[in-house]
């Protein structure tokens, strides 16, 4: 196995927070390491060390390469219905949202950022589709930085073992029996909009036709970043929500002491981030001049929404 100087290993993390904004920490240095190994082996007298792969990583062609490495050091856990809370609460939201496109208004636009091999926006489209969601009244975007997730993602065939988060009930209507797996079938393709590579650490984000996302999935990605990259981040997620928009975040990751531009808000029991319908707020700055406070933020509680 090819040895690997620490300070090519320091390098290499750094182009990867520079391209994509990931933030490799000390504790995954050994794994980007194993990462790094596995390429140097496929590579070959393409680069033979880790000092010539850093080379070819920076040379015109190298983007084909990164997205070779990507996916050997970006985990996509996922799972159906994962966080069974987060969709109670948007089953809650949804009948509001779905209101409006029947009402004659924009359709209710949601977006998986981050949605590794499709199991979460699959999930979406299912509570959609068991609201009474029809084709054009439903925006649903997922976007992942991962090539290979995406790919996958778009395949939508899953085996039986990533299915076991699914009722049964609900993968009986929804999916197909495919050998020994399962494939997406046709009505529930319908709702998902697109499926493609999106890379959050870059300026410039999607916006559906009415504007502004009500709902963004966003979970278990920020804890990728360092601190100035998810400010910036949270910011850009801030400014694609339209007012009163929602953003799902993974249960570890907190805004507390770190961004202040949404309100904390409860659903059916989920805590969720909510665009402020009023105007826009300072968000805590990078290096705060004024002392951070202590005590948490205020938790706004909504009713759970009845059926529509």
């Amino acid at each position: 196995m090819t040895e690997i100087d620490p300070a090519r290993l320091e390098e290499l993390a750094a182009l990867l927070r520079e391209r994509v904004g990931l933030h490799v920490r000390p504790d995954g240095l050994p794994g980007l390491r194993l990462a790094l190994q596995a390429r140097l082996e496929e590579a070959g007298a393409a680069a033979p060390d880790a000092a010539s792969y850093l080379r070819l990583l920076g040379a015109p062609g190298g983007d084909e390469e990164l997205r070779r490495l990507l996916p050997l050091v970006t985990v996509g856990k996922t799972g159906f219905f994962r966080d069974e809370r987060q969709f109670e609460a948007l089953a809650a939201l949804l009948p509001g949202l779905l209101e409006r496109p029947r009402r004659g208004g924009p359709p209710a636009a949601l977006w998986s950022a981050g949605c590794a091999t499709g199991e979460e926006p699959y999930s979406i489209a299912i509570a959609a589709a068991e609201a009474g969601a029809r084709p054009g009244e439903l925006e649903l975007l997922a976007t992942d930085l991962n090539p290979e997730a995406v790919a996958a993602a778009a395949g939508g065939r899953f085996d039986e073992r990533r299915t076991r988060g699914l009722p049964l009930p609900l993968r009986e209507r929804h999916l197909e029996p495919d050998g020994a797996g399962w494939r997406v079938g046709a009505p529930l393709r319908q709702l998902v909009t697109a499926i493609r590579t999106h890379n959050l650490a870059a300026a410039g984000y999607p916006l559906p036709a009415g504007g502004g996302w009500d709902v963004i999935f966003c979970r278990n990605v920020i804890i990728y970043f360092d601190t100035a990259t998810t400010r910036r981040v949270l910011a850009q997620l801030l400014a694609a929500l339209r007012p009163g928009g929602y953003l799902f975040l993974g249960y570890s990751e907190s805004l507390f002491r770190l961004f202040d531009g949404f309100d904390l808000t409860e659903v059916a029991g989920a805590f969720l981030y909510r665009k402020p319908e009023g105007p826009a707020r300072a968000t805590v700055p990078e290096r705060p001049t004024v002392p951070v406070p202590s005590s948490p933020p205020e938790v706004h509680r909504l009713p759970r929404a009845g059926p529509a």
